[in-house]
């Protein structure tokens, strides 16, 4: 399950943006607005498996795979942190180098 551990600062369009493009001149909808901007941008997201803004995920796999292709992009070379696993021998987690 791929999950996002760290929430982006912001997002591909702005609020005042998304105002200027639907005409909107008044502060009333400006929360409905921000949660559409959210929400269309979570859900174009997933179509494409792409991350418009950067942002930090967490992947849990219920076992060990031999070959691991991550199920997003783009990503950086240097951004992942680490990988571990669960050794079902000893039931402790351990890291990869």
């Amino acid at each position: 399950m791929l999950r996002i551990s760290q929430r982006p600062a912001g997002y591909p369009v702005t609020l005042d943006e998304a105002k200027a493009q639907l005409r909107v001149s008044s502060t009333k909808n400006d929360a409905l607005i921000s949660g559409l901007i959210g929400a269309a941008t979570g859900h174009c997201e997933a179509l494409v498996q792409r991350a418009f803004v950067p942002r930090t995920f967490q992947w849990v796999l219920p076992c060990w795979r031999p070959v691991i292709e991550i199920p997003i992009a783009p990503v950086a070379y240097d951004a992942i942190h680490s990988i571990k696993f669960v050794d079902w021998a000893t039931e402790t987690q351990q890291t990869l180098d």
